[in-house]
């Protein structure tokens, strides 16, 4: 019996790009419809190709690929460009976040399963980081702003176990979470949080990276501290080590 084809139109962004050969590329796609995809783009190197350098990290395209049934890789048959980060190529500070942002979603994405508003996300997040002036803050805020995407939280509003509303509190890291004074009581493993960077983590995570950018943070470490604790609970060490060395750079 022989296998199905199927013909893809897709939106996506540009995830990574593996060489292929000489002239190929391997990329993985987000997709706005179907989520992350590998697909090939044969000869796409050669100068005279006329997709050469549209298939670029970052890039949101409209992509026409097909697959055939239960093939690992997809086929690009043809690609058009519809934005690309033009600002975050002069300025490597902005590619260093850019490319933060990219391998965290490589990485906490499953081929095939979409993830409600992640491409969404995605695609604002690259226009603003593209206008943005890279700081801190603009990291600390991404880091945030993906972690309520996917549905890990944090949760800073009310008490992860008895639910009353947070003034202060502190960061269990072994459970992942911000706890009542109360609740937090038997734990040792814990950083308080108090009334003002429950504040900062609310604006971080809520507001557009413009508005983030010039925020002063009274206790900059105290706010670092949480922030890593909680990556690495649910983001790995990989992307947490990532993390430490993206706000070690000048920015």
């Amino acid at each position: 019996m022989k296998s199905l084809y199927f013909i893809i139109k897709e939106k996506g962004v540009i995830l990574r790009t593996v060489n292929f050969k000489e002239s190929s590329l391997i990329f993985h796609l987000l997709g706005e419809k179907f989520g992350t995809s590998k697909i090939i783009a044969l000869g796409v190197k050669r100068p005279t190709n006329p997709f050469k350098g549209t298939v670029s990290p970052g890039n949101i395209v409209e992509i026409v690929y097909y697959k055939k049934e239960s093939a690992e890789f997809g086929k690009m048959r043809e690609i058009s460009l519809i934005w690309k980060p033009e600002k975050v190529t002069r300025d490597y500070r902005k590619f260093l976040i850019m490319g933060f942002l990219l391998k965290i979603i490589y990485m906490y994405t499953i081929e095939g399963v979409k993830v409600s508003g992640l491409f969404k996300f995605t695609e604002k997040m690259l226009k603003e980081i593209n206008e943005v002036e890279p700081k801190r803050n603009v990291v600390y805020s991404l880091v945030l702003k993906f972690l309520s995407v996917i549905g890990v939280g944090p949760e800073i509003e009310i008490c992860l176990r008895c639910s009353q509303n947070l003034q202060k509190g502190y960061f269990i890291i072994n459970e992942g979470g911000v706890f009542c004074e109360d609740c937090a009581s038997n734990f040792f493993d814990k950083v308080f949080i108090d009334r003002k960077n429950l504040a900062y983590f609310r604006f971080l995570r809520d507001k557009k990276l413009k508005s983030v950018k010039n925020l002063k943070i009274e206790n900059d470490e105290n706010l670092k501290e949480i922030l890593l604790n909680f990556t690495n609970f649910y983001l790995g060490e990989t992307i947490c080590k990532d993390f430490k060395e993206i706000l070690k750079r000048e920015i």
